[in-house]
C-alpha cells in the first residue's frame, strides 16, 4: 500500500508570515495614530475625526510645527526690520502711522524679543488657527514662516486668545535656538501673506536656507518663465499646492522640500515614511509577529509600542504616558 506523502508549501507559509507581519505594521500604525490624536485633543488641537491613520499623523505633525515649543532662543532682527525701528517707520498701506503708534509697535516688539530671550510662552499669540491640526497654513507650510499678534496682553491660555488679538503681526522663522524676526505688518489679506516681499527679506539677510530654498547655480536665471505679477499670483500658485523656484536679484533659488499635493509638508510625508520604516524594522529585527491580536489589544499602549516593537515583556515595561509622548515626538 502506497504512503500518502503529505509536502509543506513554502510558499504558503511565506505568504502566511508576510501577511501577518503587514497586519502587524498597520496594527502597530493605527495605534500610534490613536495616541497622536489623544495628545491633540488632550492639548485643546482639532483633528480630523473620520480620517485615515496617514491623515491623523499627518495633522499631528501640522499641528507640531505650527506651535512654538518654549525655550531660550536668540533672537535675530532683519535689516528691513532694524531700519523700520529706527526711523520709527510703520506703515498701513501708503500711510505712515503717526509717531505715537510707532512707538508703541517698537514697545511691541522689544516685549517679544524678551519673551523670546527668556523662553517664555509665546503660543496663545499664534493665529487660532495654529490649534486646528487639520487647518493648512500656507505660509508655514511653504516657506516656515510663523506669525503672532503683537498684544501686551500676555495669554497663558487658549481661552483667553480672543482678548490678545491685534491688528499688528509679527512674521518671523523659529528654529529650536534661534527666532528670526522678519517684518512687523498691519494684519495683512490672504494674498499679502504670501508676499514676495518676504522672499526678498529672505535673500537680503541670507535666510533663503531657513526658509526652505537653496540656490540653484546650474539653472539660469532666463529659464524661470512662471509668472508673478503680484503677490496674489504667489498666493494663487501654493494653494494649487504648486511648488516654484524664484528669481531674485538674477540669483535663482529652488525649493529642497516645499509643500505636497495634499497642502501638507514634504518634510510630513518624508517622516511617515520614516515612521513606517521604523515599525518595519523593529518588527524584523525582533522577528515580532502579532500571534494573538486579542491579547495585544488588551495591553495598555504604553505596553504595547514597548514590548511588540522593541521586543521587551509588556508586563516589564510599562511607562508613563509623558515619556511616551516624548518618544513619539522625536519618531515624527
Amino acid at each position: 500500500m502506497m504512503k500518502k506523502v503529505c509536502r509543506l508549501n513554502l510558499g504558503d507559509v511565506s505568504t502566511s508570515m508576510n501577511y501577518t507581519r503587514c497586519h502587524s505594521e498597520l496594527f502597530v500604525f493605527d495605534k500610534i495614530a490613536e495616541r497622536a490624536k489623544e495628545i491633540m485633543q488632550c492639548n485643546g488641537i482639532s483633528c480630523s475625526t473620520d480620517g485615515s491613520s496617514e491623515k491623523v499623523i499627518l495633522e499631528y505633525i501640522n499641528a507640531c510645527n505650527k506651535i512654538i515649543i518654549p525655550g531660550k532662543r536668540k533672537v535675530i532682527l532683519s535689516e528691513e526690520l532694524r531700519e523700520k525701528i529706527q526711523k520709527r517707520h510703520f506703515c498701513v498701506g501708503s500711510r505712515i502711522v503717526d509717531k505715537d503708534k510707532s512707538e508703541e509697535i517698537v514697545k511691541l516688539i522689544e516685549r517679544f524679543q524678551e519673551l523670546f530671550e527668556r523662553g517664555e510662552k509665546v503660543e496663545y499669540h499664534l493665529s487660532r488657527q495654529a490649534f486646528r491640526g487639520e487647518k493648512i497654513d500656507l505660509l508655514l507650510n511653504s516657506w516656515n514662516i510663523k506669525h503672532l499678534h503683537l498684544s501686551m496682553l500676555l495669554s497663558n491660555a487658549k481661552s483667553s486668545m480672543r482678548k490678545n488679538r491685534s491688528e499688528w503681526l509679527l512674521f518671523c522663522i523659529v528654529t529650536e535656538l534661534q527666532a528670526y524676526f522678519m517684518d512687523v505688518l498691519p494684519h495683512p489679506n490672504k494674498e499679502q501673506f504670501m508676499a514676495y516681499h518676504f522672499l526678498k527679506i529672505a535673500h537680503r539677510n541670507k535666510w533663503m536656507n531657513y526658509i526652505g530654498y537653496s540656490e540653484c547655480r546650474e539653472v539660469l536665471p532666463e529659464t524661470i518663465n512662471i509668472e508673478i505679477k503680484n503677490d496674489e499670483d504667489i498666493y494663487n500658485l501654493y494653494e494649487s499646492h504648486v511648488n516654484s523656484g524664484f528669481k531674485i536679484n538674477g540669483i535663482v533659488y529652488s525649493p529642497y522640500m516645499g509643500i505636497a499635493s495634499s497642502g501638507d509638508t514634504m518634510e510630513g510625508s518624508l517622516k511617515i515614511n520614516k515612521l513606517r520604516k521604523f515599525i518595519r524594522e523593529k518588527l524584523r529585527i525582533n522577528n515580532l509577529i502579532v500571534r494573538d491580536i486579542n491579547f495585544i489589544k488588551a495591553q495598555s499602549f504604553e505596553s504595547i509600542i514597548y514590548g511588540y516593537i522593541f521586543g521587551k515583556e509588556s508586563e516589564e515595561y510599562k511607562i508613563e504616558c509623558k515619556e511616551f509622548d516624548n518618544i513619539l515626538g522625536r519618531l515624527i
